[in-house]
């Protein structure tokens, strides 16, 4: 799994296959999807749990299991603090406080502001989001961040405004096409899909 498992529920499904199956090895491993998908293809992984941006969708069988979207991420002592919504443009002098390469949502962001007409000026990158926030808080620069992420860390001191550009991300459960799955893998993403359906 990319490192997002608490921020999308993913953390409560496993526990929850655990219980249910409590003779299957379940092993979980958190990974950047740069490292993922190559070790998903030379079987080291029977399943994933990653961003569908850059996914080929005909090499991976997916089931979405969470959907998220960009916002910008702001001190709250910064200029556009107190604004509903604003458009990529409107960052492109500020300094942008990233998420390592190798990481979708670094992909993304500078795809996102590359579309926007600018290169974001990259004043620091981290892959962790504790790290991000804390710089961000400090008004040191700017974030392009999933609204979600956002909400589950709950900074005191930072504010995370829409965009008026629509950037989405879904989490998926992936697993290589036309590999047949082992009986436990099998399981686990009847047992996933299941609880997404649920009322």
């Amino acid at each position: 799994a990319i490192p997002v498992i608490a921020q999308y529920g993913i953390t409560d499904h496993v526990a929850r296959f655990r219980s249910a199956h409590p003779d299957i090895d379940l092993v979980l491993e958190e990974r950047e999807a740069s490292a993922i998908l190559p070790a998903l293809d030379n079987h080291q992984y029977d399943l994933a749990f990653v961003r569908d941006n850059y996914l080929d969708a005909a090499a991976y069988v997916t089931r979405p299991v969470a959907h998220d979207k960009m916002v910008a991420v702001v001190a709250r002592k910064h200029r556009l603090a107190g604004r509903a919504s604003l458009a990529l443009a409107e960052l492109a002098n500020e300094n942008h406080i990233m998420f390592d390469r190798g990481t979708v949502v670094h992909e993304l962001a500078v795809d996102a502001c590359r579309a926007a007409g600018f290169e974001p000026r990259i004043f620091y990158a981290s892959l962790r989001v504790e790290s991000v926030l804390g710089l961000v808080a400090s008004n040191a620069g700017v974030a392009l961040m999933m609204e979600q992420v956002v909400a589950y860390h709950r900074h005191p001191e930072v504010v995370a405004i829409p965009l008026l550009e629509v950037i989405e991300s879904d989490i998926v459960l992936a697993a290589p096409q036309g590999r047949k799955l082992p009986r436990a893998a099998r399981l686990f993403t009847d047992f996933v899909e299941n609880l997404l359906v649920a009322p």
